[in-house]
């Protein structure tokens, strides 16, 4: 479980994470997770979250408490984006590459890099990107005890280098072949070997070569050579490290520069709407919750994506406990008008359903944000745009409630006192409006 927190003295915002319990009576499991807050402990980087503390709750269980990130994950911003250009893909794995050089020269293999746990975050303003979860990391000289028997395969099946299937000693060429399947997916918005059936992906792991990113259509072969290289089946093949890697995907983007598809002409952004909501907890509720408390948070998301879709809202971004739906506006002034009324209406329509939930607890709360930005669409697919930045537009908390920007109230009767000013102005809608 991952908690978000404050410390009481300092005010410092932490992210608390902590074995749940029917997997805290499982020693091999409590090593892991303990394994994974020494691993993190041991490395100080700026794309690597910071771990402050560790220890046990008086029941037993395991926690450790880190730095909290602001973000997204980059497999979210994927499904949202649909593939990313070699302009955007570089400067993301230029920092993820950083991160893996520190790890390996502390002799860690992180073992499971996949675009879930790869964070996108901002920091003074620019792209900051975050390596997470070192649950199944490998501390290479680690002599204490075995976490795992001599046959258990450890990592996520979509990412494994052949070497980790086959049960095998692994190194940091293991995760060379993992960033490479990672730059596939990224430019191509696909697994480069993916199936339904797991030993069909295990299978083609193993046997079958690394497929040309440009066979997927759309991304120059000069990259080919680079992510093959990095999931060739023989580690002795690939990249001797991260950061030859690196540097020859770099190499591959600039001699690509002006032919890649960000030299073709690109969707233009334009002005859409965005419904932001966010479903949390009333302060404290979080520290001992019960089922049913968790039961309706959970329940409540999918009620409103069943909603906003069959209104004509397009889902661009889902978290688990927040997300984003966007539609476009309208070209004629009077039309877009009448949009952002609309808009308005059915925020408050669907605040109203959700009020009328069955089983509904009153320690659930839901704040919707209204703002109108740019995006580009592409048929159902929202591509990318301000409007999907939305560290640079959603605010802190102001209770629950529905919330319009200025760029939605414009011209709509707009209250006197704004709710907030940071980042975006902001007012508070009631049901009357």
């Amino acid at each position: 479980m991952l908690w978000r927190a404050t410390h009481r003295g300092t005010g410092q915002v932490a992210a608390v994470k902590i074995l749940h319990h029917e997997l805290a009576a499982q020693p091999e499991l409590v090593l892991r997770f303990e394994r994974e807050a020494e691993a993190a402990s041991r490395l100080q980087h700026p794309n690597i979250a910071e771990v402050y503390e560790r220890g046990r709750l008086r029941d037993g269980r395991p926690y450790f408490v880190m730095e909290y990130v602001d973000g997204i994950d980059l497999d979210s911003y994927l499904t949202a984006r649909g593939t990313l250009s070699p302009q955007e893909v570089v400067p993301i794995l230029e920092q993820l590459s950083s991160a893996l050089e520190t790890t390996h020269a502390h002799g860690i293999v992180h073992r499971d890099l996949k675009a879930s746990n790869v964070l996108l975050g901002r920091r003074d303003g620019s792209l900051r990107v975050v390596l997470l979860d070192f649950g199944v990391a490998k501390l290479l000289e680690d002599s204490s005890p075995r976490l795992t028997g001599s046959r258990a395969m450890i990592g996520t099946p979509s990412c494994m280098a052949p070497e980790q299937i086959r049960c095998e000693a692994v190194s940091a060429q293991t995760d060379v072949y993992a960033l490479g399947s990672l730059t596939y997916h990224m430019l191509t918005g696909q697994q480069p070997f993916w199936n339904e059936n797991l030993i069909v992906t295990l299978y083609l792991h193993l046997n079958t070569p690394a497929p040309p990113p440009s066979s997927a259509g759309g991304v120059a072969p000069v990259f080919d050579e680079v992510v093959t290289r990095a999931m060739n089946k023989e580690r002795a093949a690939r990249y001797s490290s991260v950061s030859a890697f690196i540097a020859a995907l770099r190499a591959a983007h600039d001699e690509a520069h002006g032919t890649t598809r960000a030299s073709q002409p690109a969707m233009q952004p334009s002005p859409a709407l965005g419904l932001y909501i966010h479903v949390y907890a009333e302060p404290g509720c979080l520290d001992n919750p019960d089922d049913e408390m968790l039961d309706d948070m959970e329940s409540i998301l999918p009620e409103v994506e069943h909603y906003l879709t069959s209104r004509g809202y397009l889902l661009a971004h889902d978290n688990g406990n927040s997300a984003l739906y966007v539609q476009p506006m309208p070209e004629r002034p009077v039309d877009e008008l009448t949009r952002r009324r609309q808009a308005i209406s059915t925020a408050v329509a669907l605040r109203g359903e959700i009020a009328a939930r069955p089983n509904r607890d009153d320690r659930v709360l839901v704040s919707i944000y209204l703002h109108v930005a740019d995006a580009r669409l592409d048929g159902d697919a929202v591509r990318g745009g301000a409007l999907l930045d939305l560290a640079e537009w959603v605010p802190g908390s102001n209770g629950e409630g529905i919330f319009g920007s200025s760029a939605v109230m414009h011209r709509l009767d707009t209250p006197s006192d704004p709710v907030t000013r940071d980042p975006i102005r902001f007012y508070r809608i009631t049901t009357g409006n």
